[in-house]
């Protein structure tokens, strides 16, 4: 009797296919829930918060889900002056350039006061920084009090504020260099 010739078995070289589409999956999926987190508010952005530390135990379940502040506090400078005080050494300048460095040093001063008082007065200390550096009196107003979370227009509210320090600063005859970002 003849034996009979096994047949070859059939080498499946496309199985590396599964595991890319499992990867791209996986990949679309985190695209996905990245720009669901950029078009959100806090609360639909806690809501992810929450549901991911579920999904990967990190909470004990029936126990109430923690409130994670996502986005950075605006009271909070995480970046020190770049540069120090406004401070005249003795010797280091003319006679001339410290009387003026002193004599801008006392308008920053004075603007600075009468923004301050204004400031008090109408509660709104946390939206505004007053700094007084090399460049000059710096007022650094923070988002959270001028704008909506992932808005670029100015609250109606913020206008009177940001008048207000217009006119403390067009008292006086100096440079005024305005920077933002986004």
């Amino acid at each position: 009797m003849a034996l009979k010739k096994e047949p070859e078995k059939h080498v499946n070289h496309e199985r590396w296919l599964v595991s890319y589409a499992d990867f791209i999956t996986l990949l679309f999926a985190v695209f996905v829930v990245l720009y669901a987190m950029s078009q959100s508010d806090k609360k639909k952005v806690e809501e992810v918060v929450a549901s991911i530390q579920q999904s990967f135990g990190m909470v004990q379940s029936g126990a109430p889900s923690p409130k994670m502040n996502i986005l950075p506090s605006s009271q909070v400078n995480i970046t020190p002056s770049i540069r120090p005080e406004i401070s005249v050494v003795p010797g280091t300048k003319s006679v001339r350039g410290q009387v003026k460095t002193r004599a801008d040093e006392k308008d920053f001063r004075q603007i600075k006061s009468s923004i301050e008082a204004y400031l008090v007065k109408q509660g709104a200390q946390s939206k505004v920084a007053l700094t007084i550096t090399r460049r000059g009196l710096i007022v650094s107003l923070k988002e959270a009090g001028f704008f909506d979370s992932g808005q670029a227009q100015i609250k109606p509210s913020a206008y009177e504020l940001i008048n207000t320090i217009a006119e403390a600063m067009s008292q006086y005859n100096n440079p005024l260099r305005l920077e933002g970002h986004t």
